[in-house]
């Protein structure tokens, strides 16, 4: 008569039970079978996966254990163990936050044998990359608060001729240690990449870094770093197509004396491509953005071929206050002109205020020096703190031409200029014109005569320009008054020192206005709008009508 228990137990064992308040398991908690399944699907919350600091991190690990990393920064916390043993590989999986989205795993620069700790690891690491490109592309994550130093040149493999393919390549870390204001000496934290390379002669002793192949490079949260004293360029790519973002590129040469390049965009050659170091551009498309770049000569040498570059939010602070040179060059070699490049919305400070000093010392005369430039998209960009007249924005020659350049760029003192000289007038630019007439009707010309108009819009004037129909003689004297106070032509009070002189000629153009009021020289106020301007022709001889125009940088 046992037979009933036991049919009762059996049914309570196939019985689904709840399992109210915290229970603690002591071991494996495991199932198995065609039938199992663990479901938390309907839970209130779960915390599935194993937590710590970085450092306490098991050695030991399983194939396909977790662990997730509380002091690591967002987005770069989850590691998965690779490859099992003692010690085990963890493997910082990609996706959100820091890293960036939808990124393939990211192998720990420790986990893969990098000591970091101030000795040269080149060998490893060019070992590295030889392994991601025969893994068909890879991940390298430098850990926090840790330096991987290479003093030989480093070179991405690639498939070598016909093709030169690659694949992707990434670097990246727990965010660069140093950004913003660059006003420092040391780096404090982060990832650092130490690049040390200085043994070629072209190129001031470099690239420390050369990108052939025709695959990708992406260098990410991390500082890219020189903490020697040498003036190597850093990155070079000829075939690769970068992707550098939320980095800082860093130099630790004296402040003031900066000699390193940063990046370099092609080589001086052209097609067909060889493979060697020379080649043209071939990184259509490469975006650098949100990244600090502090203590560089050049932050980037256009060379030949070099089209669709997106530079865009970057931050640049440092240069060279005895040769003060450009922040951005084109110089077009080889292959030719750069075409349709975006240079939006950066950061440019042109002065050096050494040890955090007050006073500004001119560390890049130039934002932009344009040559064999076309169709490049300029807006949004701030040039700051440069203090000279030597020093102008956008630096040119003829063959930068039909740039786009807008008025949401700004230059923060009137002592700068935003184009120099040599800025070439075939370029679409955010000037307007207020032009002005006298006409004899076909008899000379007599005055004096004055003619008065608004202007309704506001800036800095920057060039004067008058014509006649014939060599002759004339002065135009150019006077304003705000429309408030405006009672006639003679309540405007002359801005043109005296008046421009026509002496025996036709034509005369004047950018300099020495002199002049409302121009870009110390201490002249920028023209507000509803402003009248008045011209006042006198004393003509020998011409029967001139015309002519007050040029202005709108907005300003």
């Amino acid at each position: 008569m046992r037979a009933l228990p036991l049919l009762a137990l059996a049914s309570l064992a196939s019985a689904q039970g709840v399992v109210n308040g915290q229970r603690n398991v002591l071991g494996r908690l495991s199932t198995s079978g065609p039938n199992s399944a663990v479901d938390f699907t309907a839970a209130g919350a779960t915390s599935p996966v194993k937590t710590g600091t970085l450092a306490a991190r098991p050695v030991n690990c399983s194939q396909g254990e977790m662990y997730f990393a509380s002091d690591a920064a967002a987005g770069q916390n989850l590691y998965l163990c690779t490859t099992p043993g003692t010690p085990g590989v963890w493997t910082l999986q990609g996706g959100s936050g820091g890293a960036g989205g939808n990124q393939a795993p990211c192998s720990l620069a420790s986990s893969l044998g990098f000591q970091l700790n101030g000795t040269d690891e080149t060998t490893l690491l060019n070992s590295t990359l030889a392994a991601f490109y025969a893994a068909h592309g890879g991940c390298l994550a430098i850990d926090a608060n840790k330096t991987l130093r290479a003093d030989g040149q480093i070179k991405l493999p690639d498939s070598g001729s016909p093709n030169w393919a690659s694949p992707s390549y990434r670097i990246t870390g727990m965010g660069p240690g140093i950004g913003g204001n660059g006003d420092v000496s040391t780096i404090q934290g982060g990832s650092v990449l130490d690049l040390r390379y200085h043994g070629s002669s072209i190129y001031n002793g470099g690239p420390k870094l050369w990108a052939n192949g025709m695959g990708t490079l992406e260098i990410d949260h991390v500082t890219v770093a020189d903490m020697g004293t040498d003036c190597a360029t850093f990155l070079m790519t000829t075939g690769t197509r970068l992707m550098i973002h939320d980095a800082t590129f860093y130099s630790a040469v004296t402040e003031g004396s900066a000699c390193n390049d940063a990046i370099v965009l092609g080589g001086t050659g052209n097609y067909p491509r060889t493979g060697a170091i020379t080649d043209p551009f071939a990184g259509f498309g490469s975006v650098i953005e949100r990244t600090s770049f502090l203590r560089m000569a050049r932050v980037a040498l256009f060379q030949g071929n070099v089209n669709d570059i997106k530079f865009l939010n970057n931050y640049v602070w440092g240069g060279n206050t005895a040769t003060p040179g450009p922040i951005l060059e084109s110089v077009g070699a080889g292959a030719g002109t750069n075409y349709s490049n975006t240079i939006r919305g950066n950061t440019f400070e042109a002065c050096n205020r050494v040890n955090g000093a007050g006073t500004c010392v001119l560390s890049q005369n130039c934002g932009l020096k344009l040559a064999a430039a076309q169709e490049w998209t300029i807006d949004s960009n701030g040039f700051y703190d440069a203090f000279s007249s030597a020093a102008s924005f956008l630096c040119g020659s003829s063959t930068a031409i039909k740039n786009n350049v807008t008025r949401t760029n700004y230059v923060d003192t009137t002592v700068s200029h935003l184009v120099d000289s040599n800025w070439d007038e075939n370029n679409y630019m955010p000037w307007r014109t207020v032009p002005f007439f006298f006409d004899g009707g076909g008899s000379a010309l007599t005055g004096p005569t004055t003619r008065c108009t608004l202007v309704p819009f506001g800036g800095i004037i920057n060039r004067f320009s008058m014509l006649a129909d014939q060599s002759g003689s004339a002065r135009l004297t150019v006077k304003a008054i705000a429309m408030g106070s405006y009672t006639g032509p003679a309540s405007a009070a002359d801005i043109s020192n005296g008046g421009e002189n026509l002496v025996n000629a036709a034509a005369k153009q004047d950018s300099t206005l020495t002199g002049w009021s409302y121009t870009n020289i110390t201490g002249s106020a920028t023209m507000p709008p509803n402003t009248v301007l008045c011209f006042t022709l006198s004393a003509p001889s020998a011409i029967t009508w001139l015309s002519g125009n007050v040029q202005i940088w709108e907005g300003r």
